[in-house]
């Protein structure tokens, strides 16, 4: 069974200068974000991260948190949920 990171890095592979994601008017390439993903990857490594772990992201809407999103789902094997905190639970 492929897994969504598996289908995210093939496609970084095949289309690495393709864009991948558009925020606030920049343009960033597969290859781009791959790369930010990587580098967060290695950061939850080091920091003792294995896969079931489970990890919070708290931060802005931003190309780093989308990237951060995909490092933790490669890293800890785990899906993601979306809070917002103006909401109430």
């Amino acid at each position: 069974m492929i897994s969504p990171f598996d289908s995210f890095e093939t496609t970084c592979k095949t289309y690495p200068d393709s864009i991948a994601v558009v925020f606030q008017k920049r343009l960033f390439t597969y290859r781009e974000l791959y790369d930010k993903c990587m580098s967060i990857s290695q950061l939850l490594d080091q920091a003792g991260v294995k896969a079931n772990t489970v990890v919070a992201v708290s931060m802005q809407r931003s190309m780093e948190m989308i990237a951060s999103i995909l490092a933790i789902m490669h890293r800890c094997l785990l899906c993601y949920f979306f809070y917002y905190n103006s909401y109430s639970l």
